[in-house]
């Protein structure tokens, strides 16, 4: 809905702005419930916590009532045919964007499932630091949406998903040699900077080339890809954690996403006027 609203021209802006309010959520619940449930107990935090939807549910009823939007919508998007859903996916920029978030999903769900048990088993780091470094790649990657939309709408989504990959290389080979905490610290915060960078700018780069009848099972199709890799992740985490050494495996992450960065080049550049 918020990218259909959107100006074309504003795309990165609106959905840097919506995804920020999103991640701000993940860091954010955790920090309450873990001041409040000491203190209150389980069943008082549950029922606090259905308070929000509750008032997402009030919010959103009385932002839309009277405005007509209901009646646009159903007017204007029509059931998708089985022959635009084909030129969609047949597009060269889908299919990269399909590669470019499987390779990524795939070595970031190795990263999240291994890290934690690295950073305090071979680095020696105390259990609560590494929590520490995850609250910095949270605040990160929410921090760095809006910036990043804004950017790739000014300055296109192709280069700014194309530095985006190149730090997360450069990222990982960094966790691989980095053993000293404070760039360990400084590791995890441009790992979520580039998180937040690359999830906004792709769904910008989709948002122009997707009809609007078909948006909503684009968004769908591109999802699946991240579970895909999140699933091949999940499991190769598992198998490689037994063989190789940590040093390796990041080093292995940092070459499964090189592909991303000639293939992004192929990318054309779509804007709607």
């Amino acid at each position: 809905m918020n990218s259909n609203l959107a100006p074309p021209d504003r795309q990165g802006d609106a959905l840097g702005r919506h995804m920020t309010i999103v991640s701000a959520g993940m860091f954010i619940g955790p920090a309450l419930c873990g001041l409040l449930v000491e203190s209150l107990g389980y069943s008082t935090v549950f029922l606090i916590a259905s308070a929000f939807p509750l008032a997402g549910l009030f919010i959103l009823l009385r932002a839309t009532s009277g405005s007509g939007y209901q009646g646009r919508a159903l007017q204007s998007f029509e059931m998708p045919s089985f022959a635009s859903l084909r030129a969609l996916l047949g597009q060269r920029n889908v299919v990269v964007l399909a590669l470019i978030r499987t390779l990524y999903s795939t070595s970031n769900n190795v990263f999240i499932t291994l890290f934690s048990i690295y950073a305090v088993k071979s680095l020696g780091f105390d259990p609560a630091l590494v929590a520490v470094l995850y609250s910095i790649q949270g605040v990160a990657n929410a921090l760095v949406k809006v910036p990043s939309g804004w950017a790739s709408d000014r300055w296109g989504r192709r280069a700014v998903l194309f530095v985006v990959f190149a730090a997360i290389v450069a990222t990982y080979v960094g966790f691989a040699y980095l053993t000293v905490y404070p760039l360990v610290a400084a590791s995890m915060l441009f790992f979520g900077a580039c998180w937040g960078a690359r999830a906004v700018t792709e769904w910008a780069f989709l948002a122009p080339i997707v009809p609007v009848e078909s948006k909503t099972i684009a968004i769908g199709y591109m999802e699946s890809f991240w579970d895909v890799g999140g699933s091949v992740g999940s499991l190769l985490a598992g198998v490689v954690a037994g063989i190789l050494p940590y040093q390796t495996i990041f080093l292995l992450l940092a070459a499964l996403n090189l592909p991303a960065l000639p293939s992004i080049l192929l990318m054309r550049e779509v804007r709607k006027k």
